[in-house]
């Protein structure tokens, strides 16, 4: 069962040739002409395997979205622009897309119930575009601009009849590609904690220059350091990457899965090792925004079980128990890959390319954070309902002490800003708000049928848990404006039954025509002189 629902073939495939392309873009990476020309043969095989398959064209962005960080794994300049992989997979798709359109061979299907949001926010898009083109720098317009372009695979995406066999495909290249996230989380760990500085330098630069994680040496808190692990090598290593996103939306898939469809029996042997493999990512990443989205997201997923499948209390404790003793299963796995004792560790404190982030500059980022607000705020009070634009620059002081290493004062401009709402109120006004807002709310009306109509019921429950997850994480880190988060936000569209919703909510209007129109008139109303 659990091979079918969540891991098969095509996971396999996944996870065989993200690990194929990493290795194709090491030797790859800064050299100019030969990565260019993998670009242009790995743009023609999308293209021509999207034109095949369109479905499975969009199987092969969906995956690259979520194992390939920024989209920079292979990357080349072209007349000062910079050419990623994720750019090519989308142009190659996307023109597929447009040849079968021509050819007549698809016919997009428009749902204007589920599809409206998409038109407002792209509505929002290209208002903001024409703002900052007209009043922001060209070159961070693009780039604060560009993710957005992500809301155009829902082209292709109405364009595809997506049947329980291409679902269930989607299902698949989820999982795999949070297996392959949580595996290379661990493994960087592992290297970067075992490994000395100079074995590790190229490492480190093909890890940050692809723009794949962010590895941090960390010598706190005390507790950790100090006595679960060794006393001679007092340190360890956050790896965060914006991917592993993913492994957070497969553990609430997974959780809705223990609970629902495997709720009288045992929970599979590869559903628990993969749920760990997440738990244990989800602690090397160390982001305060995933532990919110994990909070919220499993209360939700939780209530509705709750509330949808009643249960015996003691068969729900059970469940409950034994995802929690996995989330402590994950956290030891995440330990034993730093306290493994061999190869010893290192001293890494002299290491200069590793930059060391004490619990007092944790501390300083987030006042740096607090700081940015009130400026933020100013700035969009001046454009509320249009925005700013792409590329709107604000300037604060800052308490990092990167900053303050440049600039003593600490005063910094920035387009980037780590308050994901603001960040879409500045740029693209109310519209841009009310976008995100509609998408939220016809997603819950269409949750909320298909979980009372439909059969796997668990994969809705868990798919919107992790849209509430990914709504919740957006509030302290940028998501929703990254092709992440609109990414999954395309992704689950086909897992909840729209035309349903839609008609069940025309007959309640219906009813409520029929009995506003049934009720007697007042008596003032029917005695008229």
């Amino acid at each position: 069962m659990f091979a079918k629902q969540f891991f098969g073939k095509i996971s396999w495939v996944v996870i065989l040739v993200v690990a194929a392309m990493h290795a194709i873009a090491i030797p790859l990476q800064h050299a100019q002409t030969p990565s260019l020309i993998a670009l242009m043969l790995m743009g023609i095989l999308v293209a021509v395997i999207s034109w095949r398959s369109l479905s499975t064209g969009l199987l092969i962005a969906f995956a690259e979205i979520m194992v390939g960080g920024h989209g920079h794994l292979i990357d080349a300049s072209v007349g000062g622009f910079a050419v990623s992989l994720r750019i090519v997979i989308f142009a190659a798709v996307m023109f597929a897309w447009l040849i079968l359109l021509l050819q007549r061979r698809v016919t997009p299907k428009f749902f204007p119930y589920r599809d409206i949001p998409f038109l407002m926010l792209g509505t929002a898009v290209v208002i903001a575009t024409a703002t900052g083109v007209l009043h922001n720098t060209p070159g961070n317009m693009f780039d604060d601009m560009n993710g957005y372009l992500t809301i155009l695979y829902i082209l292709p995406m109405v364009s595809v009849l997506w049947d329980q066999n291409f679902k269930r495909q989607l299902l698949h290249v989820l999982c795999g590609s949070a297996a392959w996230i949580a595996v290379s989380t661990l493994l960087a760990v592992f290297l970067f904690t075992h490994l000395p500085g100079l074995a590790l330098h190229d490492v480190y630069r093909f890890v940050r220059d692809a723009r794949l994680a962010e590895v941090t040496l960390l010598t706190t808190p005390s507790w950790f350091v100090g006595h679960l692990l060794s006393t001679d090598a007092p340190w360890y290593f956050r790896v965060f990457a914006p991917g592993q996103f993913f492994t957070l939306a497969t553990a609430l898939l997974l959780g809705a899965a223990r609970f629902v469809l495997w709720r009288d029996g045992k929970m599979p042997i590869g559903a628990r090792i993969l749920f760990s493999l997440c738990a244990a990512t989800f602690i090397a990443s160390l982001s305060r925004s995933f532990f919110l989205g994990a909070f919220v997201g499993g209360t939700v997923m939780f209530v509705t079980v709750i509330a949808n499948i009643p249960r015996p209390l003691m068969r729900n404790v059970r469940h409950i128990t034994s995802l929690t003793l996995l989330t402590f299963f994950g956290i030891g796995l995440f330990w034993g890959v730093i306290a493994f004792p061999w190869p010893h560790h290192p001293d890494l404190r002299d290491a200069a390319f590793y930059q060391e982030e004490s619990g007092d500059a944790r501390g300083m980022a987030v006042s740096s954070r607090w700081n940015l607000l009130y400026p933020m705020w100013e700035a969009i009070i001046a454009h509320p309902i249009v925005g700013n634009g792409f590329g709107t620059e604000v300037t604060f002081i800052s308490d990092d002490p990167r900053v303050r290493e440049i600039t003593p004062t600490g005063e910094w401009t920035t387009y980037r800003f780590e308050w994901g709402y603001q960040d879409i109120w500045l740029k693209m006004g109310l519209l841009g708000l009310a976008a995100f807002i509609a998408y939220a709310i016809v997603l819950t009306q269409a949750f909320r049928f298909t979980v009372r109509t439909q059969g796997n019921r668990w994969i809705a429950i868990g798919l919107y848990s992790g849209a509430v997850a990914l709504f919740a994480a957006h509030a302290f880190s940028p998501y929703l404006n990254h092709p992440i988060g609109l990414g999954f936000m395309l992704f689950i569209l086909p897992f909840f039954d729209w035309k349903g919703t839609l008609s069940a909510i025309e007959v309640k209007d219906r009813q409520r025509v029929h009995v506003s129109l049934a009720m007697p008139r007042p008596i003032a109303a029917m005695h008229k002189d």
